[in-house]
């Protein structure tokens, strides 16, 4: 998968890789789906709420999550 995604992101001409699609999606779902820490957790696979959270800043601070996802759209994927 990493390779894949290198290729990809390599013929785009920016720096993505696997971590970065699995970023958005969890910025994403903290964001929009209603979903409890424990229900993230257990799609996104991690023991612990303070892992988790290394995700979830983004999407708990507005301005902060306006301009990642401004910046996810100039990614032109």
């Amino acid at each position: 998968m990493e390779q894949i995604v290198g290729e990809y992101a390599r013929k785009a001409g920016i720096k993505a890789s696997p971590h970065t699609f699995r970023h958005q999606c969890i910025t994403f779902l903290t964001r929009r789906s209603g979903l409890a820490d424990a229900e993230l957790q257990l799609i996104t696979g991690h023991n612990r709420r303070e892992t988790l959270a290394v995700y979830q800043h983004v999407a708990l601070d507005a301005d902060l999550e306006g301009k990642y996802q401004a910046a996810m759209r100039g990614v032109d994927l």
